[in-house]
């Protein structure tokens, strides 16, 4: 089903005119009418975002064909890249995390340690 389409079906299941789509989601209703007609690109990542919240829809409904989305000028290259450093960054702060959370651990047991050496003092 074209992007156009999905949008035809959301405004008939929410029994909205184009207009009232368009407030909804805050753009023109003439974006609307040419995403309904297919005469322009389909909208950006952030207005596919919007209807996705209004309409509580994934945006993975909303097109087919991730390539069709506009990233607002990125290219395929790009989006990868930020991805990638992403996900470095998320291993690099788990790593961080794991490290402090066996630090603590370590101590703990030193404690646990000292506190049975104090108590074996006492049950002689």
């Amino acid at each position: 089903m074209k992007f156009g389409e999905k949008i035809k079906r959301i405004m008939f299941e929410n029994n909205l005119t184009q207009k009232q789509f368009a407030e909804k989601i805050g753009t023109q209703d003439s974006s609307v009418n040419r995403w309904i007609k297919g005469n322009s690109k389909n909208p950006t990542l952030e207005t596919l975002e919007k209807i996705s919240k209004a309409f509580n829809i994934p945006i993975s409904e909303l097109s087919d064909d991730t390539k069709d989305i506009c990233f607002d000028k990125c290219e395929e290259t790009e989006i990868k890249d930020v991805v990638e450093n992403f996900v470095k960054f998320l291993v690099k702060k788990s790593e961080e995390s794991n490290k402090r959370i066996e630090k603590e651990v370590k101590s703990l047991k030193k404690e646990i340690e000292e506190m049975k050496r104090q108590f074996s003092m006492y049950n002689v």
